[in-house]
């Protein structure tokens, strides 16, 4: 269970309206983006795994590349 302390009363109201629009409860809204932040990795996550990726060279640079398919089409 997370409980959120101090939300500022503009947000918890937009949120209120937000999950009204589309017929949600306030914690059913949070609950589903909590899930999608989640999903995804952070900036720090992404940084890291870009990181530790290999790396690899392209034999042709993309200008080349597309030049060849536009001569090729």
């Amino acid at each position: 269970m997370i409980q959120i302390r101090n939300v500022p009363d503009h947000v918890h109201r937009l949120l209120k309206a937000r999950a009204a629009l589309v017929g949600k409860s306030l914690s059913d809204l949070v609950r589903e983006e909590l899930e999608l932040m989640v999903a995804l990795p952070s900036p720090r996550e992404l940084q890291q795994r870009l990181a530790n990726a290999e790396r690899f060279g392209m034999a042709l640079s993309s200008a080349d590349l597309i030049r060849h398919e536009c001569d090729n089409a």
